[in-house]
């Protein structure tokens, strides 16, 4: 795991990684924005192709099947295919920053900002997906493993942080691949066709972008940036 090779080579210079309550960086960011609120949409069975439920129960097989009682995904492009759903947080990527728990009894705990969530976005949920605050996810997510045997997390992709509650919680940590990573692979008929409409709406858009080019590029006026821009 990442964490483990940074401790082994903090250790070989003779200092250690000290846990904190605070951020040191937040003490002296003094014009540091306010975190992303983007309002978090439902992705279309129009274009998913399949259902949040049947996604789920394709995870929780593998989690069956390894034996494994829950899995702790934090990769966001994951969790955004898992639950049908889409985000503004971070910029030109359709994401929503969270994290998701899913036990192999079927229930998911997604711990998101809540104000990010509108009704008519969360009636599309079912009563196994549970929304936590994102903000109490060490309480939360202690509680919730400490009555469960193992977890599988990406320890490449955890936080460090997240990994120390659960080891302190004494549930057994398995490292693992995020058990969305080969399912979401797995494109349906749906996504297929869908990524085709987008590969010729986008060869088109290039077809008339160079089109363009080829007819102002003479004249002298444009430039690098100009060029981008119209693209």
């Amino acid at each position: 795991a990442l964490h483990s090779q940074y401790k082994r080579k903090i250790s070989e210079i003779g200092a250690e990684f000290v846990a904190v309550k605070t951020n040191p960086i937040d003490e002296i960011w003094v014009d540091q924005p306010a975190p992303p609120l983007a309002p978090i949409t439902t992705h279309s069975m129009r274009f998913a192709g399949k259902s949040s439920q049947e996604k789920r129960m394709s995870v929780l097989d593998r989690l069956i099947g390894a034996k494994q009682d829950a899995a702790l995904i934090t990769s966001l492009d994951s969790i955004a295919w898992l639950l049908n759903i889409r985000g503004g947080d971070v910029p030109f990527t359709p994401l929503a920053l969270s994290f998701l728990l899913i036990c192999a009894d079927g229930k998911v705990y997604w711990f998101v900002d809540k104000r990010k969530l509108l009704p008519h976005v969360t009636k599309n949920f079912d009563s196994d997906i549970i929304i936590q605050d994102i903000e109490q996810i060490g309480l939360i997510l202690k509680e919730i493993v400490s009555k469960l045997t193992n977890i599988a997390v990406d320890k490449s992709r955890v936080p460090i942080f997240l990994v120390s509650v659960l080891e302190n919680a004494g549930t057994k940590v398995i490292n693992g691949p995020d058990p969305c990573l080969l399912p979401k692979a797995c494109k349906n008929d749906i996504e297929v066709e869908g990524i085709r409409a987008a590969h010729i709406r986008d060869g088109v858009a290039m077809t008339f972008f160079l089109a363009w080019l080829d007819k102002m590029a003479p004249k002298g006026l444009v430039t690098e940036i100009s060029a981008a821009e119209y693209l």
